[in-house]
């Protein structure tokens, strides 16, 4: 099998097809691939892409820098970022940029490259702070974890769209996978695969990521943490595109966490950073247009019943001054137009020539650029043709400054991308009348921009009460497990998912023997502790993919996904031992209590979850009535 699917990957790299960087970042790529690569030769590669140069170095002077002093050096960039990153960056510059859009009608590729940028950055917080691996790599293979969806996208563009079409009108019941290998006899995990090894991503990231978590590992071991860790990340990313419709993430994230090592550190800092790291790169890679609909994500204390109330909202402080970036390689020139917008309503900046102003661009952001015609380097018209094709910036007001008005000069340039022209020699007067068009439409802009911003805050506001209403209503409030309505959508779709993969499933009821003696000895207050501490001890001894929950009153319900009876007994029966060898204080006396268990499970028959649930109840009546303490 191994062998067909590499030959299937050489032959869909042989078609041209495949996604692949381009132009510098192919150069970068090919360069750390020797063996004594250094810090220099990859900086004067970089050198030669303006724009890749002042993203470096805006990644290097970000906030979160241990470093106070900033960079203004290509070369010191490198250094302070790493090759890795470096490398990343510029994949991910190339990609974003080469693929931002193609002729699969059902892939939305904004919206791809959204989640891929948030589930990169959401794994390397986590990296950051368990210390798993490097962060800087770990964001690589993050962002690139999907490309084999890119790329069915970009070689079978008419074929994808049908095999999304269909997978949307199933609504997910047939997974992806197993649409594409109908289609196209590979999934796109695979397809990932062979092309991250075929760009040299290191093998355990790329691994643990397309894989998982598997049974075999074990919990303390480092491909056990790194599968939790993207997971975690993807379910991050999957809330944050609002791709998910009900709090069943929350309710599993908090286990995930742990398991990839984040014992210590709430989800509230954790989203925090996230946020602010995502409003940082989807600028540096032009998906800052994409909302995150997450403000905080209430996991931390999720057991709070109470619902957030909206707080004033606080104005953003009104900048209302046009931003001007004058591009003159005469500096005399440069000087008076400088001066004729020394007002308050202007904020001007200047560049000596195209190739300094598209290493100014990010820092700057202009709204209007004024650009002489014939710089050395780059003159005005190539640097509007590279604003014209950035995604980020091609609204910008460009004006060309001129000695040449000939009707065929003139025609060229509104060709090219130009908005308006002025004619040199000229004074301030009819600079301002030339700039006006250009401020009139800076300022609509930034209007717009404000009431987006006010939009998008409220309904991160909705977002947030609709989520905790969501995790509300699936949570029973007294042991914080999930509830029976939970219990009984999530025990349908694990028997959904192991009659398609042909995979055994365990159902195990619990109860609590002889509860009402507490209850009738201790008063409701000791019942109630024996429920919040009983859930605490089966949730510390469930496997990461058990899902227990409450059912009401003293009933439990454990669902083990991939689990046949022989493995459910091991479980239920740690489980029952661990609660028989546990005493409950309660003031100063102590309760003692057992559990009655009874398993159900498919292991290849045909029965449906009503079956499966009704069977495990038949086999709890049957241990309580055989004397209790058992599991049958």
């Amino acid at each position: 099998m191994g062998e067909y699917i590499e030959a299937k990957f050489d032959e869909l790299k042989a078609s041209g097809k495949m996604p692949s960087p381009k132009g510098v970042a192919l150069a970068i790529l090919r360069l750390v691939r020797k063996p004594e690569i250094t810090i220099d030769e990859i900086a004067n590669v970089v050198k030669t892409d303006p724009s890749l140069s002042g993203n470096i170095i805006k990644a290097a002077n970000s906030e979160r820098s241990f470093y106070s002093r900033p960079i203004a050096s290509v070369q010191v960039a490198v250094q302070r970022l790493g090759i890795s990153t470096v490398k990343g960056l510029a994949l991910g510059f190339s990609l974003i940029d080469s693929y931002r859009k193609g002729r699969c009608q059902k892939f939305d590729y904004v919206q791809y490259w959204a989640e891929q940028l948030l589930r990169a950055i959401a794994v390397r917080e986590i990296a950051i702070r368990s210390r798993i691996a490097p962060s800087e790599d770990i964001f690589s293979s993050a962002l690139l974890g999907e490309i084999g969806r890119l790329a069915f996208a970009s070689i079978y563009p008419e074929e994808y769209s049908h095999v999304l079409d269909r997978y949307a009108r199933e609504d997910g019941e047939v997974p992806l996978g197993d649409l594409e290998q109908q289609f196209f006899y590979i999934e796109h995990d695979e397809l990932t695969r062979y092309i991250l090894r075929d760009w040299g991503l290191p093998d355990i990231l790329v691994e643990t990521q397309l894989r998982g978590v598997q049974n075999k590992d074990a919990k303390d071991s480092r491909q056990y943490q790194l599968a939790m860790t993207f997971e975690v990340a993807k379910d991050i990313a999957r809330l944050g595109m609002a791709d998910s419709k009900s709090g069943e993430f929350q309710l599993a994230l908090d286990a995930k966490l742990t398991a990839a090592g984040l014992t210590e550190v709430g989800m509230d800092d954790l989203v925090e950073n996230i946020l602010s790291e995502w409003n940082e790169w989807s600028q540096t890679f032009g998906l800052d247009k994409v909302r995150i609909s997450f403000d905080k994500m209430p996991l931390e204390n999720h057991q709070d019943e109470s619902i957030p109330t909206f707080m004033p909202a606080v104005e953003d402080e009104d900048d209302s001054r046009v931003t001007v970036l004058v591009v003159e390689d005469d500096a005399e020139m440069r000087d008076f137009v400088l001066m004729s917008l020394s007002t308050p309503d202007y904020q001007v900046f200047t560049a000596e020539n195209g190739e300094d102003a598209l290493a100014r661009m990010v820092d700057v952001s202009p709204d209007i650029i004024i650009s002489d015609w014939v710089m050395p380097e780059l003159d005005g018209l190539g640097l509007c043709r590279v604003v014209r094709q950035s995604s980020e910036f091609n609204s910008v007001y460009f004006i060309v400054m001129t000695g040449d008005d000939t009707k065929e000069a003139l025609i060229k340039a509104f060709n090219t991308g130009v908005d308006d022209y002025i004619t040199k020699p000229f004074g301030q007067e009819l600079l301002e009348a030339r700039l006006r068009p250009g401020v009139r439409l800076a300022k609509m802009g930034k209007q717009a921009a404000q009431s987006k911003k006010k939009i998008e805050k409220l309904a991160n506001e909705l977002a947030i009460v609709n989520r905790k209403l969501s995790l509300s209503s699936l949570t029973d409030p007294l042991t914080k497990l999930p509830n029976r309505r939970y219990a009984m959508k999530r025990l349908e779709q694990e028997w959904s998912a192991a009659k398609r993969n042909q995979r055994p499933l365990t159902c195990m009821m619990l109860d609590i023997d002889y509860f009402k003696v507490i209850n009738d000895t201790y008063g409701h207050g000791g019942g109630d502790l024996v429920l919040r501490n009983l859930s605490k001890i089966i949730k510390g001894l469930l496997r990461t993919h058990d899902v227990a929950c409450r059912m009401g009153g003293e009933e439990f319900m454990i669902i083990c996904p991939d689990t046949d009876r022989e493995a459910a007994m091991i479980v239920a029966e740690r489980v029952r031992q661990a609660v028989e060898r546990t005493i409950f204080p309660f003031g100063d006396k102590t309760i003692h209590i057992t559990l009655s268990i009874g398993l159900a499970t498919t292991d290849g028959s045909n029965i449906d979850y009503d079956e499966l649930l009704n069977t495990a109840d038949k086999k709890l009546y049957e241990a309580k009535s055989s004397g209790r303490n058992l599991v049958l």
